[in-house]
């Protein structure tokens, strides 16, 4: 359930609610299937607002602790990105 109402936020770009709730969802159940999930949404998140160094140690956070997780790519693709962008 907060998942699903963290996407809706991200949909309408409200960022700010859908990482509260995001962060929520990781507090109260650390041994859901849908932490992984909400912790790559809350780094595409800062990425959408062009927040790059949050997404940055978000991406990294990220496959620092689901480093077997199908989406590692994805984020290491966004950061390497991000370090294109910031380097100019």
């Amino acid at each position: 359930m907060l998942f699903e109402r963290a996407q809706k936020a991200i949909q309408k770009s409200n960022y700010a609610e859908a990482r509260n709730l995001l962060e929520t969802l990781i507090d109260t159940h650390p041994a859901s299937d849908y932490v992984p999930r909400a912790k790559i949404s809350i780094a595409d998140s800062y990425y959408s607002q062009q927040a790059f160094r949050q997404a940055e140690l978000e991406y990294r956070d990220f496959i620092t602790f689901f480093p077997n997780r199908p989406e590692v790519a994805d984020a290491q693709h966004r950061i390497d990105s991000i370090d294109n962008k910031l380097s100019f």
